[in-house]
């Protein structure tokens, strides 16, 4: 089987969309992949663009919604699909950093169930987690959303785990390095491999595996580059480059699955923009891989799951995410003590507002104050506790799981 997964960049402002998209479909059509992942196709044009484009070549073609934005979510297959399902992250991005728009798309797990080669039954799930708002140094990390991205992995790593077929296959943006400690505790938990890794016959966060899905010399990655047409500036934030696309894979007590190859695809320029100009299909390189099924014992290899290395990586996890949970707490009380400042504010003008001419100003001023507080009163029972549900939840099945290596 030849999965690919790509992250098309469908964000409507995004620079050449409609050139890039009309490409990628072309693409998709003259290709040979059994069955293809996307992410980030947030308009129904572009979906329905890609979706005539190949109807008659894949048996399955479906654009998951949800949410405002929809989910980003599209599958296409030339096997038979017997089931079809999407499931949405707990933990999402903030409703109160509504610029940050991960909130706003509902993002979740996109799952089909195949009757994949010589009939067996494989689960594929595709997702695209929590972006990166902040990258900070040493390991560029988001440290505002690493709990939520590891909420949203432990979320998949259940669905993972319940899941009653031959093999899976879980492929898509994850928005995380392998040596982040929500990738390696989801890894630890999940018990799936990594195709680019494997392959390579090196661990999945080996510091020298090789292999970036988001490059730096991807014309739209760079700090500031120049719109090709028009000569304006676009301007985008400091980028550092990393490996955050991945298709694993899992067995089960009666299938084996071997990986055959995997390679980084689409990474050169070849979206034909004007008669001097090309650029690439999106931001993010495509990854594809051929992975072989036999129905025997499972002999799947463990080169990084001993039950030191993941106890490790559970335990990192979670010192991160209880930190977390302090933060939110403090967030928390930051929001209470703003409510209070802008109800008094309020009360205190419409008491002691002037007569004459001042009154309405002050009657404005207050009614700022009031939407100030109401405002503060959202995040404070809203937002904030549907974070911290979510992130105390996947605590738990993490100390859960460490319990049952002791």
């Amino acid at each position: 089987m030849k999965v690919l997964t790509l992250n098309c960049w469908g964000v409507p402002t995004a620079a050449f969309r409609k050139l890039r998209f009309q490409a990628i479909a072309q693409e998709l059509l003259d290709s040979k992949y059994h069955v293809v992942l996307l992410q980030e196709v947030w308009t129904a044009e572009d979906w329905e663009l890609v979706r005539e484009r190949v109807k008659d070549s894949f048996v399955f073609t479906h654009r998951f919604t949800s949410g405002v934005m929809g989910s980003g979510l599209a599958i296409l297959s030339r096997f038979r699909v017997l089931e079809c399902s999407f499931t949405a992250f707990n933990a999402s991005g903030k409703l109160y950093k509504f610029w940050h728009a991960d909130a706003l798309g509902a993002k979740g797990i996109a799952s089909i169930l195949v009757s994949g080669p010589e009939g067996l039954k494989i689960r594929i799930l595709n997702l695209h987690t929590q972006a990166q708002y902040k990258q900070a140094p040493p390991l560029y990390e988001d440290a505002e959303y690493m709990a939520i991205r590891c909420a949203q992995l432990i979320q998949l790593a259940g669905i993972v785990r319940n899941s009653q077929s031959d093999a899976v296959i879980v492929a898509g943006d994850f928005n995380s390095r392998p040596f982040s400690a929500e990738m390696r505790a989801f890894m630890a938990v999940s018990g799936l491999e990594d195709s680019f890794a494997s392959v390579r016959g090196m661990n999945f966060d080996d510091p020298a595996l090789a292999g970036d899905t988001s490059v730096r010399s991807n014309i739209f990655n760079q700090k500031s580059v120049v719109h090709l047409e028009t000569g304006i500036p676009l301007k985008r934030g400091p980028f550092f480059p990393s490996r955050i696309d991945y298709i694993l894979f899992k067995g089960s007590s009666q299938t084996r699955v071997s990986i055959e190859k995997c390679e980084i695809c689409y990474d050169d320029e070849r979206v034909t923009v004007n008669a001097r100009n090309k650029v690439p299909f999106s931001d993010h390189s495509g990854l594809w891989a051929k992975l072989n099924f036999h129905s025997e014992e499972s002999k799947q290899s463990q080169k990084d799951s001993s039950s030191l290395s993941r106890k490790k990586a559970i335990e990192d996890a979670l010192i991160l995410m209880n930190k977390s949970v302090q933060q939110i707490s403090a967030r928390t009380r930051r929001a209470g003590q703003w409510k209070y400042a802008f109800l008094s504010a309020a009360l205190g003008l419409v008491i002691l507002s002037p007569m004459g001419s001042m009154q309405i100003v002050s009657k404005a001023a207050a009614g700022l104050c009031i939407s100030g507080f109401l405002i503060a009163l959202g995040v404070e029972i809203l937002s904030i506790p549907f974070e911290s549900n979510s992130v105390r939840q996947s605590i738990f099945e993490l100390e859960t799981c460490l319990q049952a290596m002791e």
